[in-house]
């Protein structure tokens, strides 16, 4: 049964990147997506080579075990934080759970299946990791055969501990959020904090290095008094066998003691019933409102009260927020970096692209229609006209994006010191640039629905319209972004270039808008 269980959720996997359920995906749709995905994993791959390569000098200084520590670590931080964010949706709010736990099939085999997958990802993260630092470590060193089992043993004892540290996170919200009456909201703020420490991470990275490099022993003392686990994992991968079989040893025994805790309390945390709010009824007016307004309200609702789909298809918005206030308070960083890059001129022209390379994250309707599920016929049965309803879910996409931008817009066209008609471009463009992603990703989300998803991560992070309106959006953005400075700055003003192409937006946001409300509305009732 557990054979079986692992293969069902492997084949939801699957169907979920490249395609499945009843209709299947063409073999050329799946040879793309695996090809994004090599693309993804060489992408990866080749920024940790980078960053191992600058850390390479720390086998010259001798600490060869502290170079695989610190990668270690970075492993595991980054198989771990994947892990967190997905084990409350895999193991706990699993749509399926009742439908299974009803069967006569152990709870534990249930959990374990759920669990082996989560494993499988681990490994995937860990590997495009720890390879890297392999292959930088062992190039042109004796001893790379040893070396290479060494590493397998590594990333097997790596991926076990990223998901007992994974898990037992996720059991600790689970079972903290089993009655709580706002777990959406707990959700987001910690998926929020996340992604806050892996930007700051991110821009300290060289800052990070270049401390590792300058006090190499002193942090070699400190892995070793407070790290000790990494200071073995360091020690086995460069050559201390004995101190490698006990960091795989010590993780498998960490894992089978969260796997055991977590099968004593997954019935209980899966099934407990939210509490729900108590109110007393108070008489008042029924507030009528028209069609368009009740769609609008219906399409943001889904979106604020789901994480998944609020954190990926809005992330851009908050992004946006948070460059406005960088703009604000850094404005005199600002005009320094011009002013050293000599694009003191084209300051207003680089801020307008950058807000349209902002607009190209914001993809609330490419999942948006596929996020309808089990539950079109709701919408379907009421006297609404289809029309109706995909232009509300494209006014939801400018109701929540529009407004950061308008007010991000405004406080570059301050602090780049644009004129009038350069200014009003800066607003005008981008918000163009929205509307046009907007009306692309509902009419590729119509051409490649996937109605039939276990859960909103399914159509949200991994359903083929979002892949291709990301591929869209960036395609559009760097088309805006990178010919004028590079090759017709001479050519014409900024003003003129921009212009044209809020020209070339204001039209294919027409195009999207007829084909949508003829072709998209006969494909939106065919579903």
């Amino acid at each position: 049964m557990l054979k079986r269980l692992c293969a069902v959720r492997l084949r939801l996997l699957l169907d979920a990147i490249i395609g499945g359920g009843r209709r299947r995906r063409s073999r050329g749709m799946a040879v793309v997506y695996a090809a994004l995905l090599v693309y993804l994993a060489v992408a990866l791959g080749g920024m940790f080579t980078l960053g191992f390569s600058a850390l390479l000098p720390l086998a010259d200084m001798g600490l060869g075990w502290l170079y695989f520590a610190l990668a270690g670590i970075a492993a595991v931080v980054l198989a771990a934080g994947g892990t967190i964010l997905m084990a409350q949706s895999q193991l706990y709010d699993a749509r399926d759970n009742e439908l299974l736990l009803s069967l006569p099939i152990p709870p534990g085999q249930i959990l374990a299946s759920r669990t082996l997958v989560l494993l499988a990802m681990d490994g995937a993260m860990v590997l495009v990791v720890l390879v890297p630092a392999g292959a930088v470590y062992w190039r042109g060193r004796p001893g790379w055969p040893l070396g290479c089992l060494a590493l397998a043993l590594g990333i097997l004892a790596a991926s076990l501990l990223a998901l007992s540290l994974g898990c037992l996170f996720g059991w600790l919200v689970g079972l903290l959020t089993a009655r709580l009456r706002h777990r959406n909201l707990m959700t987001v703020l910690l998926s929020l904090a996340l992604l806050a420490a892996y930007f700051y991470g991110y821009f300290r990275v060289n800052a990070l290095l270049q401390t590792i490099l300058l006090s190499g022993e002193a942090l070699a003392e400190k892995v070793r008094l407070f790290l000790w686990p990494f200071y073995a994992f360091g020690m086995g991968l460069a050559g201390d066998w004995g101190l490698l079989l006990a960091f795989l040893a010590a993780a498998a025994a960490v894992t089978a003691l969260v796997l055991w805790l977590l099968s004593r309390t997954f019935v209980a945390i899966a099934t407990a019933r939210r509490p729900a709010a108590r109110s007393r009824y108070r008489g008042r007016d029924i507030r009528m409102a028209s069609v368009g307004r009740a769609l609008l309200n219906r399409e943001l609702t889904r979106f604020f009260t789901c994480p998944i789909y609020l954190l990926n298809a809005g992330l851009g918005v908050l992004m946006t927020l948070v460059a406005g206030m960088a703009v604000v308070i850094k404005r005199e960083l600002l005009a320094v970096l011009a002013a050293q890059l000599r694009v003191g001129d084209l300051l207003p022209f680089f801020a307008c692209a950058g807000l349209c390379v902002l607009a190209s994250t914001v993809m609330i309707t490419a999942p948006s229609v596929s996020l309808e599920g089990k539950y079109l016929w709701v919408i379907r049965s009421l006297p609404v006209p289809s029309r109706a309803v995909l232009r509300a879910k494209l006014r939801a996409h400018l109701a929540v994006s529009l407004p950061a931008f308008l007010l991000c817009g405004g406080m570059l066209w301050r602090a780049s010191g644009a004129g009038l008609l350069m200014g009003t471009l800066i607003l005008v463009t981008p918000a163009l640039f929205l509307a046009c992603g907007g009306a692309l990703g509902l009419a590729v989300n119509l051409l490649l629905p996937r109605m039939e998803w276990v859960s909103e991560t399914e159509p949200v992070k991994q359903g083929a319209s979002v892949i291709v309106t990301m591929l869209g959006n960036f395609t559009l953005a760097a088309a805006v972004a990178v010919p004028y400075p590079l090759w017709l700055r001479a050519a014409m003003t900024p003003e003129v270039y921009l212009g044209v192409w809020a020209l070339i937006l204001m039209l294919a946001s027409g195009g999207f808008l007829a084909w949508l409300d003829k072709e998209g509305t006969r494909r939106f009732e065919a579903l």
